[in-house]
């Protein structure tokens, strides 16, 4: 099973994201986090903890005093220390090309979504990530 963490600063876009996956039985294994800053400090203090480290995060671009830009620069810096791979989705308001051409640099960036997410969306990336796991 996919475990997933989302951050995220706005609690609406949690609440949102909460009942899709309850309603459509999707990421069953799922938390979330208001704060890009203490994510990051978790998960490099579990860095060597595979069973609790998540598969995919859904990080939000522009969160406030340590945004997703923030995350993504100490992740890209020490993504090669994790026990596990870890795969980000960018969950963004911005429609600036920039923002999706400057995402593209990560390698571990696997996709750039604007909010509000569809259905079609979530059921997309949950096949995905949950069909690895049965491959694996």
């Amino acid at each position: 099973m996919c475990k997933l963490l989302v951050v995220d600063a706005n609690h609406v876009d949690h609440m949102i994201l909460q009942t899709l996956f309850s309603h459509f039985k999707l990421f069953e294994d799922n938390c979330h986090s208001e704060d890009g800053k203490s994510s990051w400090n978790s998960l490099w203090k579990n860095r060597a903890n595979e069973k609790d480290l998540p598969d995919l995060i859904l990080l939000d671009l522009y969160m406030p005093n340590f945004s997703g830009w923030d995350f993504l620069s100490k992740f890209n810096r020490a993504y090669s220390a994790f026990k596990k791979k870890i795969d980000i989705v960018i969950t963004s308001t911005s429609i600036n090309p920039e923002d999706m051409e400057r995402s593209k640099s990560y390698p571990f960036i696997k996709g750039f979504f604007i909010k509000p997410l569809s259905i079609e969306t979530l059921e997309e990336l949950n096949n995905q990530y949950n069909a690895k796991e049965i491959h694996n």
